[in-house]
């Protein structure tokens, strides 16, 4: 399957959610905190081979966050608490997962940073 297919799932959502009916709105200056926003996007279709510059492709445009705070945390000690919480998706059946989502998360930051969005790694 190439990149495109795998990916162009995700777009009629996105094209959806991206109208003004669905804009955080309020009054100036109104805090809106997102989990898993353009850093998850960028790891994890990234691990399904879909190209990073693709997919920043098809997020031009997108409201890029103020602030971006990336958890990370050793390896090993990531290992062990899937163990103990159990896996719960294909990625984390992985043995290789949290380095390789510990890398990718790594990278993503400093795309976002690229982008110009302030990032902040919180080692947990």
């Amino acid at each position: 399957m190439t990149a495109a297919p795998r990916c162009s799932t995700t777009v009629p959502d996105f094209i959806t959610t991206k109208t003004p009916r669905s804009a955080p709105s309020g009054p100036p200056g109104r805090t809106v905190i997102c989990d898993r926003y353009l850093a998850s996007t960028l790891v994890l279709q990234a691990r399904d081979g879909v190209a990073v510059s693709y997919l920043l492709a098809l997020n031009e445009g997108i409201d890029l966050p103020d602030l971006a705070v990336i958890l990370t945390a050793n390896p090993e000690i990531i290992t062990a608490r899937l163990d103990q919480r159990g896996r719960h998706d294909r990625f984390e059946h992985d043995s290789g997962a949290a380095s390789t989502e510990t890398a990718m998360f790594r990278d993503a930051a400093a795309a976002l940073a690229g982008l110009g969005v302030r990032v902040v790694q919180v080692d947990t």
